[in-house]
């Protein structure tokens, strides 16, 4: 209880340094409980308050000099200035859709009469083209800013946790000079990279991002929508790694190695804290999983000793010293809901995994083959209930409140998440080897990830109502309650005594097992056989504003023509179109150079196994096109360049007919578009990129443009696209205008007004309007698929 009592005073401490200025009268109040100390009675309680109070003040005055310094010696002093700042990337960058975030640390300030070494950390965010890599040291020219402080999030409090004070928004690069970082974080970062890359080769969108996210702390390819889904359904929590996910790790491991190797030698104790820390270190060193990870080793180390009652002392002065090393850490909501996680593993678990012998001891009982199948799950639920018990109010106050099904969401959703960490890695660690040996892998994994997606999907409804925001004395209150709750469940465990454990716990039935490892791989085999469907499929992907179009071929052969400017939304379009067992394009067409039609492909490069790719030759002179170019040498895949009169034979008798580029035309230039035209029996398509007018009316000088069925209208919808000429030639009867949000008034008035006199009534598309389109023929029928 001493040691409580004086972490809990550090502590108190530190919150109190917050709100009010310590004094050197702090200190004299030590000295009242010196009276204390005479009376033999109360000597000991008189010396323990005493050290309270020197440690209450301690806290008090470590906040205090903890906060932002106010001098030339550290980067907040340099804000609202531009300067030439040169510093290390100090963690992995974070990869954004339109930018790259970087951490600089060991900060250089080059002001007009000196270069002044700097104390803090800034974020600084780049074009995602060319891509740093931990340890870079890169020098840029740029403003530095505060960070801001949103309506509903304190953007500035939460980076400052991090000594981060300030940020630099697209400045300009001078100079980069790798190699900078430690070498042992270096080669984490490098294996984390490779087992994302190796979830990424086997497992489409966007159950590769959630995988990323869960298993190793990258979060920033999770889909915008997911992200949503994840927080109406108040199970946002999951998708940052946190004490509760390693609570749970460590609890799942005890579960499973102690039921198969006993408590004799304590390998099972060994086992969880060799997980916990093979994960942290995987998931990158994150100070707050590193943290998590302390304070787990605490409450397994109290297992190990024996000492269980200890855990939570041992709890409270790990939580003290945490502090004290960074006082800023008491507002961190990560390190919070760690701390709630292990005192809801302390006080909730034994009881509650004692709840589940007793009831499973009855139903089916013990000497049942059934009894394991339903002992450890069970126990499983004991581990996630008493780790979220731990956090729920928490989750409360960081997540702008409870719907009324989040518990529930949340619980439903737990028990697959060990399955997904461990499947997770184990499917990135295969892949590195072995694609093909990574499927059976995969497959398990992905089941567990759209069951995952499904439960988000499912309670995000907003038909469920909800609680509104808490205050902090209300969560103050909600942990007295549980606080007295589990107190009186505990004397309810320690009446009732240790049960006698079961002799044999049929956890693991090989008789159950074999058939269930038969019936998946005839499941997964059926899946990865079937029949190609005789129809032709021509998909219309929403990718914002650009394009990206995908073909399946009657044949079965896959197609992709474009990319769009997102990689993380052509990634998951194509998750969506494609069995997750298939990581392989036949073909990829780059139509020409321009962002929003090249972006997106060098993810597809890199997610998929690329047979070949053709081009019109116009070469691009942007870094993008360089990274591009640099791609496809790196994969050594067959890059072919086509022209006007040639034809690209498809499986099945198909083949592409290019109209445009002619002449050789490799300017790069919307006139060099690649235009192809698709015929199956009595059906066309027409995919004109970005062609503008004037080569329209060469196309039909040359007599080269055929009657069509359906129209990818050029150019978003352009007005310098699409004229009368070209239609009253074309004559379309369905037209599809790949759009999204812009500036540039896509689609015009005017072409929309054309396409509707020529097409059938209710012929024009639009993807910003309806999102994506598919279109299925069998030659003669086109049926229409919008999501």
């Amino acid at each position: 209880m001493a040691l409580i009592t004086l972490s809990l005073a550090w502590v108190t401490g530190v919150w109190l340094g917050s709100m009010v200025t310590p004094s050197f009268w702090w200190l004299l109040a030590a000295v009242l409980p010196g009276i204390l100390i005479l009376l033999r009675k109360w000597r000991r309680a008189g010396f323990i308050i005493g050290l309270a109070v020197l440690l209450l003040t301690g806290g008090a005055y470590s906040n205090q000099s903890g906060l932002e310094p106010d001098d030339a010696g550290h980067i907040s002093w340099y804000t609202g200035g531009a300067y030439n700042i040169e510093g290390t990337v100090s963690r992995m960058p974070e990869a954004k859709e339109k930018s790259q975030a970087l951490r600089l640390t060991d900060l250089v300030i080059q002001t007009d009469s000196n270069r002044q070494w700097v104390t803090g950390a800034m974020l600084v965010y780049v074009p995602p083209f060319p891509e740093f890599v931990y340890g870079d040291r890169i020098t840029v020219f740029g403003r530095l800013s505060e960070p801001p402080i949103f309506e509903t999030f304190d953007w500035s409090a939460y980076l400052v946790r991090d000594e981060v004070y300030a940020t630099v928004l697209y400045p300009e690069v001078t100079a980069v000079d790798p190699g900078h970082g430690n070498s042992l974080l270096a080669g984490i970062y490098n294996l984390r990279q490779a087992l994302a890359d190796g979830m990424e080769s086997v497992l489409p969108e966007p159950q590769a991002s959630l995988a990323q996210g869960l298993t190793l702390g990258i979060r920033s390819g999770i889909p915008d929508d997911v992200r949503q889904n994840f927080a109406d359904s108040g199970t946002a929590h999951l998708l940052a790694i946190s004490g509760l996910h390693l609570g749970i790790i460590a609890g799942a491991i005890l579960l499973v190695t102690r039921g198969l190797l006993g408590r004799r030698g304590y390998w099972y104790v060994w086992l969880a804290m060799a997980g916990i820390w093979g994960f942290v270190i995987l998931s990158g060193l994150a100070p707050p999983v590193v943290r998590g990870a302390v304070m787990a080793s605490v409450f397994l180390l109290a297992e190990l000793f024996g000492r269980q009652k200890s855990a939570l002392p041992a709890l409270c002065l790990t939580a003290a010293v945490m502090t004290a090393a960074n006082p800023q850490l008491l507002w961190s909501a990560s390190f919070q809901m760690t701390f709630g996680a292990m005192a809801g593993l302390i006080f909730l678990l034994p009881p509650l995994e004692h709840l589940v012998r007793q009831l499973a001891a009855r139903f089916p009982g013990t000497g049942s083959r059934f009894y394991g199948m339903v002992y450890y799950p069970a126990a499983g639920l004991a581990v996630t209930t008493a780790a979220i018990a731990g956090v729920a109010p928490l989750i409360a106050y960081y997540f702008g409140g409870v719907s009324m099904t989040g518990g529930i969401a949340t619980l439903a959703a737990m028990p697959v998440v060990p399955l997904v960490i461990f499947g997770g890695l184990a499917t990135g660690a295969v892949a590195l080897a072995s694609n093909l040996l990574a499927v059976p892998l995969a497959g398990i994994t992905w089941l567990g990830l759209t069951y995952l997606l499904n439960v988000a999907r499912v309670f995000s409804q907003p038909s469920v109502p909800g609680f509104g925001d808490f205050d902090a004395l209300f969560i103050w209150g909600f942990y007295a309650v549980m606080a007295l709750a589990a107190w009186q469940f505990n004397r309810w465990y320690r009446q009732q005594g240790e049960a006698e454990r079961p002799k044999k716990a049929n956890g693991f039935n090989w008789k159950m097992a074999v058939p269930s490892v038969i019936l998946a791989a005839v499941l997964v085999s059926a899946g990865l056989f079937t029949p190609a469907d005789e129809r032709l499929r021509v998909v219309f992907l929403d990718v914002g504003q650009g394009d990206a179009v995908y073909i399946r071929t009657p044949a079965g052969q896959d197609i992709l023509i474009d990319g769009g400017p997102s990689p993380q939304r052509l990634v998951q379009e194509l998750g969506r179109q494609m069995p997750f067992w298939n990581r392989t394009i036949e073909l990829v067409v780059t139509t020409h150079a321009d962002a929003d039609h090249l972006t997106g492909l060098l993810e597809a490069l890199k997610r998929y196994k690329v047979n070949q790719v053709v081009h019109s030759g116009a070469a691009g002179d942007t870094q993008l096109y360089e990274e591009w170019a640099g791609l496809i040498t790196e994969l050594d895949i067959p890059y072919d360049q086509v022209g006007a009169g040639q034809r690209i034979r498809l499986a099945g008798n198909l083949e592409f007919e290019v109209l445009n580029p002619f002449n050789g035309t490799t300017g790069d230039t919307n006139e060099a578009s690649l235009v192809l035209s698709l015929t199956y029996d009595e059906v066309s398509f027409l995919f004109t990129a970005d062609l503008p007018a004037e080569i329209e009316r060469e196309l039909i000088y040359r007599r080269l443009l055929p009657d069509i069925t359906v129209l990818k209208v050029a150019h978003h919808g352009s007005a310098g696209s699409t004229s009368n000429a070209f239609l009253t030639v074309s004559r379309p009867e369905l037209a599809v205008i790949q759009v999204g949000k812009n500036s540039y008034g896509h689609p015009a008035a005017d072409v929309i007004t054309s396409l509707e006199s020529w097409v059938v009534p209710d012929g024009v598309y639009r993807t910003d309007l309806s999102g994506t389109i598919a279109m299925v023929t069998d030659g003669r029928t086109i049926w229409l698929e919008q999501n």
